[in-house]
């Protein structure tokens, strides 16, 4: 019954829910009945406002000056982090972009081989393939040398 009366009676309730929503979507898996409707895929959902509850513990976290001062900094960290990460994609967007357009006017200006032109079409086919291209030469997924031949 103090699972029900005490301070985080919503928190409880709110994890009942979600447990007899889990119960329900098995069962109905199980039984065939149930293949995933909306109503459980909101649910689904619903379980990522659970982890709010897990937050809570940072208040620990004032007790002990040390640990607070390394989430503090990595919570700071995390706006240069953003910067960096959309320089970093518009770096390869600016390189996709103009290696898409040089690959496409090389291609209407010189005979290129049908298998050329299919690795061509399968390493630099959009801006977005180009992108990914681009990001895995130079994290070192593949080597340049090999788009190169």
């Amino acid at each position: 019954m103090w699972f029900f009366c005490n301070k985080d009676y919503r928190w409880n309730l709110f994890d009942l829910l979600l447990v007899l929503t889990a119960f329900y979507e098995e069962l109905g898996t199980w039984l065939g009945q149930v293949d995933g409707g909306a109503n459980v895929t909101f649910m689904r959902t619903m379980r990522v406002v659970k982890m709010a509850k897990s937050v809570r513990v940072l208040r620990l976290l004032q007790f002990l000056s040390e640990p607070r001062r390394m989430v503090r900094s990595l919570l700071g960290s995390l706006l240069s982090l953003f910067w960096s990460f959309f320089m970093m994609v518009f770096v390869f967007y600016l390189f996709a972009l103009g290696l898409v357009q040089g690959m496409a006017s090389w291609m209407e200006t010189e005979y290129v081989s049908d298998s050329l032109r299919e690795d061509i079409h399968r390493n630099f086919g959009s801006v977005q393939v180009a992108m990914l291209t681009c990001y895995t030469a130079a994290t070192g997924g593949q080597d340049w040398a090999n788009y190169y031949e």
